[in-house]
């Protein structure tokens, strides 16, 4: 957040208030909230980062949603029942509307779900519901979009059909690329229905205004089915890339939440923020990514020689500091079902001695005096990363001269972009949760993740006991498949994991129903402040 960013910041909320009733409600249901970057989209079949979600889920709502605990109820539909088999879901929708006044029906759901498979959508992310009966045929093989396994028995009723059990299909189609979007609205205006005075959703707010770059303002939507029930009437979002920025920003009294802050200031923060700092256990891996397209990086000797000279405690526990934990494999501690825990048998040594290691591997690989090793890093500029991307660098180097890594530090918009298109060498990334289950880190190394398997690791031998860890019922013996995958994984060096982050934002103690979560997701329906919840108090009979 720069010096004019921040003059922006006073000149929204100058406006915004110029605009409110000069009754203290409107205030007091007013957020400010720090997003830590810019979204790409607000189509939720083409979304695929944080920063996005957290814009997007107040818009719309799926058939479930994640309560302030992160645990998934009823959404849209009111409830649902599962077959015998565990194969086929019928879902009751509730009554609703549309931001337009247009009820919501199975068929907007039909719609929806078919968009987002259609191949013509490009949607990243589709792979992530490939247990629905032949999503993937509709998404990579043109099979006709009708034959994907989700139909409206009536208007109020949605069957959903998959090619193995899913117990956590709750928790998922609380994700954006559930949502529903308004078929009324596309066919019309096609790519341009996501803009302002356009987007029509049906979640708890409606999209009033986006300045690029600048900030976003979302309304109350009075015809959301729960609209009674939220408090908050104006969000103001803003792409708070500068940590440091954001903090003067909050402590200013100009922000009321940001969505991060950096690690190595959180006890300053504490004492000049009593209440505001809040850190918890995530289910999030920060990893080195590998692009196996690289000629450089084919070889597995080279790969493993990068992940074996990571120092990752000094990473963890110096420079991120927190909570935060050295990662010897994917999955995070606490993740729901699985106890793996580090991978054996690569990383035990100290560091001089994996030093060494890895040297002999790069040597066994062809690379020496007269055959440098060189590669560049990329990574965002914002965060945490720019303060540990140089020990990357510095220890990689010191594997032997002939090392030579390059740092390129880019806005998060195009880092992200360029990985998924796979035009990078390395990249520093991160991985958080989508649903509470190991499954959840492990498909991002699956090669029918397409593009979201952004390094595109193919091993046989994974995707096999990935595809049986999806039909296995007994819990134990899943888990068992899905520690085997990942020790696959690791020890092929198809990425390089290096620390198990904490969810970490700033909360003005105004700001009620922010529940610390694994999954740090904070839905703003459920969000309030105090002022707002003792006028709600006086009020009442």
């Amino acid at each position: 957040m720069t010096q004019k960013f921040l003059a922006i910041l006073a000149l929204v909320l100058l406006t915004a208030a110029c605009g409110q009733s000069a009754d203290d409600t409107d205030k007091a249901t007013t957020l400010r909230m720090g997003n830590a970057g810019e979204p790409l989209t607000l189509d939720p079949a083409q979304a695929t980062i944080a920063n996005e979600d957290r814009i997007i889920e107040g818009l719309f709502e799926g058939l479930t949603v994640l309560n302030p605990e992160a645990k998934p109820i009823p959404g849209m539909a009111e409830s649902w029942t599962v077959s015998e088999d565990k194969l086929t879901w019928t879902f009751k929708l509730r009554d609703a509307k549309w931001s337009d006044g247009v009820p919501v029906t199975a068929d907007d759901f039909v719609y929806s779900f078919q968009r987002l498979m259609d191949p013509k959508t490009r949607s990243n992310y589709a792979s992530l519901l490939y247990m629905i009966k032949n999503s993937q045929a509709v998404n990579t093989k043109g099979a006709a979009l009708n034959s994907l396994g989700v139909s409206a028995k009536d208007l109020g009723t949605l069957v959903i059909e998959l090619i193995n059990p899913t117990p956590f299909l709750p928790a998922l189609l609380s994700h954006w690329l559930a949502y529903p979007v308004p078929r009324h609205v596309i066919d019309k205006l096609g790519a341009d229905w996501v803009k302002p005075g356009n987007l029509v959703g049906n979640g708890a707010f409606v999209l009033k205004e986006w300045q690029p770059n600048d900030f976003i303002r979302l309304e109350k939507n009075p015809q959301f089915h729960d609209a009674a029930n939220v408090c908050l009437t104006e969000l103001l979002i803003f792409p708070t890339t500068d940590p440091a920025a954001a903090a003067r920003a909050v402590r200013a009294g100009e922000l009321d939440t940001n969505a991060t802050f950096a690690g190595q200031n959180r006890e300053i923060l504490k004492k000049e923020l009593p209440g505001y700092v809040r850190e918890a256990p995530y289910a999030l891996i920060q990893y080195e990514l590998f692009n196996l397209k690289n000629p450089k990086l084919k070889d597995a000797r080279v790969r493993q020689a990068l992940s074996l000279a990571i120092d990752r405690d000094l990473i963890a526990s110096k420079i991120i500091g927190g909570a935060s934990k050295p990662a010897f494999n994917i999955i995070p501690p606490d993740t729901l079902g699985y106890t793996g825990g580090p991978v054996t048998g690569m990383f035990e040594a100290d560091l001089a001695s994996r030093l060494a290691s890895a040297r002999a591997l790069l040597t066994a690989a062809g690379y020496g005096p007269n055959k440098p090793l060189t590669l560049t890093l990329s990574h965002v500029t914002n965060g945490d990363t720019p303060r540990y991307v140089p020990i990357l660098q510095n220890t990689w180097q010191q594997i032997a001269p002939w090392v030579k890594i390059e740092l390129l530090g880019q806005d998060g918009q195009i880092h992200y972009s360029q990985v998924q298109r796979g035009d990078f060498e390395l990249a520093n990334m991160g991985w958080y949760a989508d649903y509470d289950d190991a499954k959840s880190f492990l498909y991002i190394l699956e090669s029918r993740s397409a593009e979201m398997n952004s390094g595109r690791y193919e091993n046989p031998t994974y995707d096999a006991l990935l595809a049986k860890a999806d039909q296995e019922r007994d819990e134990a013996m899943r888990a068992k498949l899905l520690r085997n995958a990942e020790e696959i994984a690791v020890k092929d060096a198809a990425l390089a994991p290096v620390f198990f982050d904490t969810g970490r934002s700033l909360v003005n103690p105004r700001v009620t129903g922010w529940v610390d979560n694994k999954l740090n997701t904070h839905r703003t329906r459920w969000l309030c402040t105090k002022e707002a919840e003792a006028k709600r108090k006086a009020t009442k009979p």
